[in-house]
């Protein structure tokens, strides 16, 4: 694992482990508080699709996660959480570029995802690293 260097200390981007989940959890609960994705089904995702599930690590403590899909021609963003004390320092790009580079090593070069449409920020940020917006429902 390679630390990234951001704004302020030392984090680094490596693949989820079953014990990640408590922190990953957290991260959820702090960014979607309610529509928090249960632990139950973060542990699923885990054991699906363990290569493209990945957390950002700050010391032991996780400060976000990304978990993609690969899917038959694309690569699917399944979900993407930075804990609030730490956005806008690189922690979601740094992850963000690592999923991709992971299903691009297995030949997938088209992304998708979903996001909510009042969610303006997450829009932008997805924006500024190529995503187009191609349907709203």
């Amino acid at each position: 694992m390679e630390p990234l260097h951001l704004l302020e200390g030392l984090v680094g981007v490596r693949e989820a482990r079953e014990e990640d989940l408590a922190g990953v959890y957290e991260v959820e609960v702090r960014c979607f508080g309610s529509q928090a994705y249960p632990l139950r089904l973060l542990k699923a995702l885990l054991i699906l699709h363990g290569e493209f599930f990945l957390v950002a690590v700050d010391g032991d403590r996780v400060v976000g996660y990304v978990v993609a899909a690969p899917m038959k021609g694309y690569g699917h963003i399944l979900s993407i959480a930075v804990d609030p004390s730490m956005q806008r320092r690189g922690v979601g790009s740094a992850l963000l570029s690592e999923v991709m580079g992971r299903l691009r090593a297995r030949g997938i070069n088209r992304f998708r995802l979903e996001v909510r449409a009042d969610n303006e920020a997450a829009i932008r940020f997805y924006e500024r690293h190529g995503f187009k917006l191609i349907g709203v429902a």
